[in-house]
């Protein structure tokens, strides 16, 4: 069920798939929900900890009630009676938690303040998992509904042409499929597509309510979802088409199990359809052509805007570096190489070639006295690019298509190899921010995200996409707080750190923003952009994000471009 202390997200999909085995069914109870799976050592989990355990004892709140009188089992199993029951009794509980840690540990006021932040958030996720539990006979009806859209009938005459044919399930992992397939076999269309809440219910609630509260330890029964609440919350939660989900895993696993990446948590694919592939080789053309523009209108050789190299006299303009990392980084880079490949047999000539590398990003890797690891170089022309696109093409290994990557390494290192001029990332680690060693490295003027955007889901909520944490005041764009005097902000390099005036905190910059990067959306990319949590009725999830720099770094804050 996971350990709501560590905030582990409620795996539903694991839950509704169990669900249909009478021992598992029999096997949840309320009181099973509320377990503690592990327990850390700390101030802050204190409280949540000794809650948790006195649910759990035979004289607790749960088996007893106000007279110490036994509760019947029909009220033990109630969940709606459970969820309200333990919201009234956890107000009660931090009350007194507070009496005894002000009075025999002589703790201070500002610390228990922190205390009841991860005491709310701990016990409201308990309670949404009691929701989701009492739910699951109607989520799995549900689920039935969402996995019935589509044509099954195509999804089982596709399936039977990669069974039959080696050369249709060859064509059909090396080549970008249309969107109109999707749209057939599973009815999901990104006609559909619509502004989606990139955070579950549950932590849109504890937004709205936890994060906007007066930061006080004294808590009121109002901090609490009701059950009627949590109720509701379950019923607006989206579910996964799982056809289209094992579909995906079939056209691209292979991905993830070629390279070194390791990824922790639920695992996010893109769709790399036709019309993705040809909208971002389109914008990276342009780009590109956006690029020489500039450096072609430079009256002299030198930097000119953008930090770019200008041109002297007579030269040509050199081909734009895009480098490609991600879970589908070197699927995604064989496919827009084929459609600049394409488009270079087309024109006779061009006024700029984009040349890419796809790299296995391993963070585990250790380099040895800074040198880089073995390295297969990126072309320096479009005809290099084109004796690439056919050399470093897709194979086949014990029944798998797997595609080449040009080096397996850390990020720091790819980014001091290839010196790439555009960074194009799939699907970050959640959690885990990528974009600081894309900042990092002073050849990058842009960088492109793709997958699930503004949330941790792909990248680090705020330091990728620059949302504010839960409890995080203060962040620009978000929140009550005021901006600080001019004075107070002198170096805007770092985020600001956290600093009260009259209870109110300075604003806080997202680090992209500090170090000279701008976000835009690229439309016409995300509109053709499909993943693996989207489904009919709830398309928009996936994006394609780029941040461009306006702000050069400084000699010796950024590695020095040579």
């Amino acid at each position: 069920l996971g350990d709501s202390a560590k905030h582990t997200p409620l795996n539903v999909d694991l839950l509704i798939a169990l669900h249909e085995f009478s021992t598992f069914r029999q096997s949840l109870t309320p009181l099973r929900v509320l377990e503690l799976a592990t327990f850390q050592d700390g101030p802050a989990t204190h409280a949540v900890h000794f809650f948790l355990t006195l649910l759990q004892d035979v004289n607790g709140p749960i088996r007893r009630g106000r007279g110490y009188e036994i509760l019947s089992q029909e009220q033990r199993d109630d969940y709606h009676w459970i969820i309200d029951r333990v919201g009234k009794k956890a107000v009660q509980f931090f009350a007194e938690y507070v009496k005894f840690e002000l009075g025999s540990n002589k703790r201070v006021p500002y610390q228990l303040d922190r205390d009841a932040d991860e005491f709310l958030l701990a016990v409201s996720d308990k309670m949404f998992n009691l929701g989701v539990v009492d739910a699951l006979p109607e989520l799995t009806v549900r689920q039935h509904h969402v996995d019935a859209a589509g044509d099954q009938a195509a999804r089982d005459q596709w399936l039977d042409a990669q069974r039959e044919s080696a050369e249709a399930s060859w064509v059909a992992r090396t080549e970008p499929l249309p969107l109109r397939l999707v749209e057939r076999m599973f009815g999901i269309s990104v006609g559909e597509r619509r502004a989606l809440d990139p955070l579950r219910p549950m932590q849109t609630w504890q937004f709205q309510q936890l994060h906007r509260r007066q930061r006080s330890y004294k808590l009121k029964e109002g901090h609490l979802p009701t059950a009627a609440v949590v109720e509701k919350m379950v019923q607006n939660m989206p579910l996964r088409h799982r056809p289209f989900t094992s579909w995906l895993d079939y056209l691209y696993m292979s991905d993830y199990d070629a390279g070194p990446d390791r990824f922790t948590g639920a695992v996010h694919r893109l769709f790399l359809s036709g019309n993705l592939v040809e909208e971002l080789a389109t914008y990276l053309d342009s780009v590109a052509q956006s690029r020489v523009t500039r450096q072609l209108q430079a009256p002299a050789r030198g930097r000119g805007r953008g930090g770019m190299r200008l041109l002297a006299s007579g030269e040509g303009p050199a081909p734009m570096k895009v480098l490609f990392v991600g879970a589908q980084g070197p699927q995604l880079r064989h496919y827009v190489d084929g459609a600049f490949h394409q488009r270079r047999q087309r024109k006779s000539r061009t006024a700029v070639d984009v040349v890419v590398a796809a790299v296995n990003v391993d963070q585990s890797l250790v380099e040895d006295d800074g040198e880089s690891l073995a390295y297969q170089p990126m072309p320096t022309s479009g005809a290099a690019a084109s004796d690439q696109y056919r050399s470093m093409g897709p194979y086949t290994e014990r029944g798998r298509v797997l595609f080449r990557a040009h080096a397996a390494s850390t990020l720091r290192s790819a980014m001091a190899m290839y010196r790439p001029d555009l960074v194009v990332c799939t699907c970050m680690p959640p959690g885990e921010d990528w974009s600081a060693s894309f900042r990092a490295s002073a050849s990058v003027q842009e960088y492109v995200l793709l997958g699930p955007v503004d949330s941790g889901r792909a990248g680090h909520r705020f330091l990728t996409w620059g949302q504010p944490l839960l409890f995080q005041q203060g962040v620009k764009g978000f929140g009550r707080a005021a901006a600080p005097p001019p004075a107070k902000r002198a170096n805007r390099r770092t985020p600001v750190k956290e600093k009260y005036i009259h209870k109110q905190q300075y604003i806080v910059e997202p680090p992209f923003e500090t170090e000279g990067f701008r976000p835009a959306e690229v439309a016409s990319v995300s509109s053709v952009c499909l993943g693996t949590e989207d489904s009919p009725g709830f398309v928009g999830s996936y994006g394609c994000v780029t941040f461009r720099r306006f702000k050069q770094p400084k000699d010796g804050l950024f590695w020095r471009r040579s």
